[in-house]
């Protein structure tokens, strides 16, 4: 995650934290979505999507 080598952990982690604030309001709303559909269990994994597909 570190953009160049001498950059600090705090100084990523603020970065981060900048930009999850800068999310608009479709994208929050399209992770608070999925972090739904993982809760309640409506989704496949991708063994699943493999034998489905007959991969």
């Amino acid at each position: 995650m570190k953009l160049h080598p001498r950059e600090t952990h705090e100084e990523v982690i603020e970065r981060m934290i900048e930009d999850l604030s800068e999310l608009n309001e479709e994208t929050r709303a399209e992770i608070e979505e999925a972090h739904n559909e993982i809760e309640s269990e409506k989704f496949i994994t991708h063994e699943q999507l493999k034998k489905d597909l007959s991969l």
